[in-house]
Order: structure tokens, then sequence, then C-alpha cells
């Protein structure tokens, strides 16, 4: 679990209540909990049982997720209510969703009640509205079945894509960089900008940008590869490094 910090404004966090908790959930197991502990975060009144806990706990199968979140206890400075931020990484777009029975719409920017995909991290991003913490929070999310191996290092591969072509930009060396069409390391590298737009627009799209990433990514390589007599060579290496680990 997280907190949303503000830069400029880290100054006594300890002891502030928090009224958003921000919760991101890996995949790999079909159930989980985990149990997050707050008090006063100034006073020794936890030892007079002077705090909460909650608990955040997942049920999930090839297709649908579910998160329940629930807390016990109490002391006086415990908001009543909070909103939360739910990332499912490495997951598919939704399908449905709801909180407490209420619908979760899709926004490209995101908001309460909302959701929304970063497409460069490959993860699901779920905004509520402020919600009673005396009462049990549950989220169901249903997406299209999702294949974790195939899932499975798409991030990796974005992230190091982008790094391998900003080093090669740098000296404008980029394959297509002086093409109108431009190149195939441009293409992969810009594949998370691609699938933030196709969560909400095209999900059949989607699906087939994802399943051709890892063939696309493979002629990228090859087509850095082909740089290597007529570009400065330690710039070449460090950018063949990065494809090359891109899925270790």
């Amino acid at each position: 679990p997280e907190i949303p910090v503000t830069p400029g404004d880290t100054i006594g966090l300890s002891i502030r209540q928090y009224t958003t908790l921000e919760l991101s959930i890996y995949p790999g197991q079909s159930e989980f909990s985990t149990n997050i502990y707050e008090d006063d975060g100034l006073t020794v009144s936890y030892l007079s049982n002077k705090y909460v806990w909650t608990t955040v706990s997942y049920n999930r199968d090839a297709s649908s997720i579910s998160v329940n979140i629930t807390s016990s206890g109490s002391y006086p400075e415990f908001p009543s209510q909070r909103s939360y931020i739910i990332k499912l990484v490495n997951s598919l777009p939704v399908r449905q969703a709801s909180v407490n029975g209420q619908v979760i719409s899709y926004a490209s920017l995101g908001g309460a009640n909302t959701w929304r995909y970063d497409g460069v991290t490959v993860t699901t991003i779920i905004e509520t509205v402020q919600l009673s913490t005396m009462s049990p929070v549950l989220l169901k999310v249903v997406t299209d079945p999702v294949s974790d191996s195939l899932l499975s290092g798409v991030r990796g591969g974005i992230y190091h894509a982008i790094l391998a072509k900003q080093n090669l930009d740098a000296s404008r060396v980029t394959p297509g960089a002086h093409s109108v069409s431009g190149g195939l390391l441009s293409e992969v590298a810009s594949t998370g900008e691609y699938l933030s737009y196709l969560a909400g627009t095209d999900l059949t799209q989607f699906g087939l940008v994802l399943n051709s990433f890892r063939n696309k990514f493979q002629s990228a390589v090859s087509e850095v590869r082909q740089l290597e007599p007529s570009v400065d060579k330690n710039r070449w290496t460090y950018s063949m490094e990065l494809l090359n680990t891109a899925f270790n």
C-alpha cells in the first residue's frame, strides 16, 4: 500500500491521516491478503489499543478479480471516509467493474469512480469515491481471460524499448527517425501509449497489439542490430544491451 505524495508537501506525513490509500495488486496467486496498520502517528495511544488494522484481500481467476477492504479498531483521528486507488498490475482492460455495487466507468484521465489503463506499465487503475471506513468495500472487476504468460515481460519490453530509443535519439540515429513512416523500435517504444488509448476504445485491436508485441520487439532488435557499422559503438552497445535484457 502507498499514499499519494505531493512534491514539496512531504513533511509530517507520519502524523497525517490518510484520506486516500493506493493499493497495487500483482498477479501470481489466486488469492492473497495483507494488513495495514495505522495509528495517530504522534502519541503512544496505541499502547491503549488506539489503532486500526485494515485488511485487504483478493480472489482472482482468469477473467475476474474481487478485492475486499475491511477496517477494525479505532482511534479519534482515524478518518471516517477515504478513497482508494487500486492498481491491477499486468492486467487487461476492464469489461465490467463495480465498487459496492456502483458501476465504475472508463475515463482516459481517471478521476473518482472511474477506471483507466496505463499501457506503459500494463496496469489497470481504479479510483473510488470517498467511502466509509466503517463499512466493507468490495471491488469487482471482469476482464477478458488473462494469460499471465502473455503479459509477463511486456512491461519490461516497453520500458527497455523506450530507453533504447532515447539513447539512440540523442545521436539522431534511431531507425526511421528521418522518415515519415518511422521504424520498428519507435513503434515498439510507443506500444504503451497505444495500449492506453485502445483500452477505452477498441479491445479487439488491443488484443492484436498485445499478441504481436514479442514478435515485433524481436524485429526491432534486428533493426537496431543492423546499425552497428554506422553509429557510435558505445551508444549502439548500450541500446542493444537494453533490448537483449528486456525480458530477463
